[in-house]
């Protein structure tokens, strides 16, 4: 016995309310951590995320090795043009550059053009004048504080 396999676009698409702000909100099942998911190929062809459907089929194929990023911040958002296909790092940068950044570091050193950089291997911003500051004070042995106290005398 056979059975006919509904595309996911078509049981995607009567499940989608168009908000006020340009987002096609997803109404149906979630993840666990809150983006929309629906089933494909029948009963063991598995789930996916319902906003990479909606770009496979309005934008494109998605290119290997990249993810889906919602411009518009809404993981429930499967409107086309408020997703991008952009590499995982870019996706990670761009959620924490929304984030409000700290105008300055803790000892007030301005956060801001070439005054911050990012560490890949902390995955943070670091301060650039802090940095050049504890290179040496590690090297003597002293705290920051010591050796900036020792630098101004």
């Amino acid at each position: 016995m056979s059975y006919k396999i509904t595309p996911a676009i078509e049981r995607l698409l009567p499940r989608i309310n168009k908000r006020a702000d340009g987002c096609w909100g997803w109404v149906g099942a979630t993840t666990g951590n809150g983006y929309g998911v629906i089933g494909v190929g029948g009963r063991s062809g598995g789930n996916a995320l319902v906003h990479r459907v909606t770009y496979e089929h309005f934008v494109g194929p998605i290119p290997e090795k990249l993810h889906i990023d919602h411009l518009c911040r809404n993981k429930l958002c499967v409107n086309p043009d408020h997703l991008e296909a952009v590499t995982q790092s870019e996706n990670n940068f761009r959620v924490r550059g929304h984030r409000t950044p700290k105008a300055a570091c803790n000892y007030g050193h301005p956060l801001a053009g070439d005054g911050v950089k990012w560490n890949e291997k902390q995955r943070k911003h670091i301060c650039v004048a802090c940095t050049a500051t504890n290179r040496p004070a590690k090297r003597l042995g002293l705290t920051r504080r010591e050796y900036m106290n020792q630098k101004e005398s």
